[in-house]
């Protein structure tokens, strides 16, 4: 029998408020907030004396703040797109998360050889951190380069993220809050045989690329069902946990304060 199990014995006695058994404690929380998809850690399917990580650039973050003058890393952006990355097969990527909840992600491949644009948007599950959501665009990036490879000429990728956690996650190696979905990560660039690049640029400086990823991840809001379920990993359950309990606080704080 489960700690967390209703059972007939709860209902039937009365109980202190030291006492009160742990089922009725989180009773409520399970009803608001739905566990059920929540994935403990486990390693990726790829050695890790085997893991190849990507490069990352992210070099704009040493230039002039965006706050300060927007013009001009804006200017240095669209330099670092047009002319670092012009031999590369660019890949933008972006999510969005609306007040309801609803989380989705955008990827923009952009035209290379005679291949045309790919366009994507898909809506993740529920109630997920963009953080998470802004992890799943490159691994919907990095899984279209390994299908990319099965059909065009060896070339470059560089994949554009305005995330720079993320970019710290693939340096590293280490994610504190989605290690499972970095790990799916991992596995592919694994697979990957072309030279992969995660480059850094600031949003909204006017770079088409970022826009179009942009508009892609805002159009995900409309899709009727959830395309991809990443589930909950149990950082991401405990940062629940902490709000759930904020709320109930401050719920008891008005409540007191009114009376």
């Amino acid at each position: 029998m489960n700690v967390f199990d209703d059972h007939w014995t709860t209902q039937c006695r009365r109980f202190s408020d030291n006492k009160y058994p742990l089922a009725l404690k989180v009773n409520q929380f399970f009803e608001d907030v739905n566990v059920t998809n929540v994935k403990g850690h486990r390693l990726g399917t790829t050695p890790p004396w085997l893991v190849a990580l990507p490069e990352v650039d992210r070099s704009l973050t040493l230039e002039v703040n965006k706050n300060e003058a927007p013009n001009i890393m804006a200017a240095l952006s669209r330099d670092k797109v047009d002319q670092e990355y012009s031999q590369y097969v660019q890949i933008y990527t972006d999510t969005s998360k609306d007040p309801s909840g609803k989380v989705e992600i955008g990827c923009y491949i952009r035209s290379f050889a005679s291949s045309p644009d790919i366009e994507i948007e898909a809506r993740l599950t529920d109630d997920v951190a963009v953080q998470t959501g802004q992890m799943a665009a490159i691994k919907m990036a990095l899984e279209n380069v390994c299908q990319l490879e099965q059909t065009t000429t060896h070339r470059p990728y560089a994949i554009f993220t305005d995330s720079l956690s993320t970019i710290d996650y693939l340096a590293s190696s280490r994610s504190r809050m989605r290690p499972n979905l970095l790990s799916n990560m991992i596995d592919l660039l694994h697979n990957v045989n072309s030279q992969i690049t995660v480059v850094w640029v600031t949003s909204q400086v006017g770079i088409t690329g970022n826009e179009r990823a942009d508009q892609l991840a805002n159009m995900g809001s409309k899709r009727q069902h959830i395309d991809i379920d990443v589930g909950v990993e149990l950082q991401e359950m405990y940062d629940r946990v902490d709000t759930y309990i904020n709320k109930l606080w401050q719920e008891h704080w008005n409540n007191q304060t009114t009376v």
